[in-house]
């Protein structure tokens, strides 16, 4: 079998990746190992910055009556408890089994082959270029023929570590993540995203800029108390605490002001599942003669807000600007895989070069957080302008020139 572009993973990075180069008029088939519709592990928010790709995708009224939440606003916990809110540019919750799904559908009425329990097993290659895929379907062994394969499995991927792309050498940039949906958690203001960070009473604590997490789901639609509720630590924090992420998870709930303000009286909806992500401050080497590495599979979640759909669909929009001359042409010399990584590197490495800056100057910095704060609150914008703040605090507080 033969196919112009196969794309491996049909998350919102593969599915939008498939459906943009379908409607360049290539020949798409995509593929993946769950049976679909399935969940990941996520805060449930697509932000807005994605709204134009839903209504291109001609999705977006369906993603829109499938909201949990419209997010207006965000309360953040320093690590000693105290709370700051600020309004923020409205964002949807859909829970993730849903809203990929329905990215993964539009990518399929677009024009898009697809095929799930579709184990890609490894990669065909012809001397440096790569040719296509070896998989399992449905238990039997196939191989396929592509002029470009699209690799975005996942943090997970075999492929992507056959490729070197996922680089695993730095615990600051390698996140665990948990999830669970519970019911009956207590004062939640509808539209508000609560963030955490990492209580500065634990054991051991060292400072980092990973947090807990509490969104309210369905609480306007039903007037129920279900709540998104999640973890996010790197590996360096945790060796640093001498902790598993549950154990950090369950002392918030049990032995703080704010996990017992939430969660005193909750119970499990839908147990925590958790998975490993990667993050990064810069793109790495994503495209290949052959093949480019997209999403989480390719490092793609940002530095600070450890969030990959974002970047992932659009690097998917990018390179469906500019790699369909190259298969139509069948161009897959260096000077059109150089053209590729720079098209993606000049798209996200300026979201990337700033979201680094506010980790390192802000989030992971104790001092520079606390005066944040309260830089904020004495600002004539607050409690509107998060950003704002941020780029004032940046520019006006620690000098720091920015574009």
């Amino acid at each position: 079998m033969k196919r112009q572009v196969v794309v491996v993973g049909a998350g919102p990075t593969g599915s939008t990746a498939a459906f943009y180069l379908a409607k360049a008029g290539l020949d798409v088939l995509l593929v993946d190992q769950e049976v679909w519709p399935r969940d990941k592990v996520c805060g449930d928010a697509y932000m807005p910055g994605l709204f134009p790709i839903f209504e291109e995708m001609g999705i977006m009224e369906e993603m829109e009556r499938e909201v949990a939440c419209e997010v207006n606003s965000l309360r953040i916990y320093d690590p000693e408890g105290e709370r700051t809110d600020y309004t923020a540019p409205p964002f949807i919750l859909v829970p993730r089994r849903i809203g990929d799904d329905i990215i993964r559908r539009g990518a399929i009425n677009g024009g898009v082959d697809f095929l799930d329990n579709f184990c890609v097993t490894s990669l065909i290659r012809e001397g440096n270029r790569i040719t296509g895929i070896n998989a399992n379907h449905n238990n039997v062994d196939v191989s396929i023929e592509a002029d470009v394969v699209i690799i975005a499995n996942g943090s997970h991927s075999l492929l992507a570590r056959e490729l070197g792309v996922l680089a695993e050498d730095n615990p600051k940039m390698w996140m665990y993540a948990a999830r669970g949906y519970f019911n009956n958690v207590e004062n939640m203001v509808p539209g508000q995203a609560v963030q955490i960070y990492i209580p500065s009473s634990l054991p051991n604590y060292v400072h980092c800029a990973n947090y807990i997490w509490v969104t309210p789901l369905y609480e306007g639609n039903t007037g129920g108390k279900v709540a998104s509720v999640g973890c996010v630590i790197n590996e360096y924090a945790l060796r640093e605490l001498n902790m598993t992420h549950d154990e950090v998870f369950e002392y918030w709930i049990n032995e703080t002001e704010s996990g017992q303000y939430y969660m005193k009286n909750a119970t499990v909806a839908k147990p925590m599942v958790g998975c490993r992500l990667p993050s990064c401050s810069t793109l790495t080497q994503v495209a290949f003669p052959g093949a480019v590495v997209l999403g989480d599979a390719a490092n793609m979640p940002d530095k600070a807000s450890q969030y990959g759909i974002d970047p992932g669909m659009y690097a998917a929009q990018e390179l469906a600007s500019i790699l369909p001359d190259y298969i139509k042409a069948k161009d897959y010399t260096q000077a059109a895989v150089d053209a590729v990584q720079g098209a993606l590197e000049a798209r996200l490495n300026p979201t990337y070069a700033f979201n680094t800056i506010y980790m390192d100057q802000i989030m992971d910095n104790p001092d520079h957080l606390k005066r944040f704060f309260e830089y904020s609150r004495k600002q004539e914008v607050y409690p509107a302008g998060y950003a704002e703040c941020i780029f004032g605090f940046l520019t006006e507080e620690l000098g720091i020139p920015l574009g």
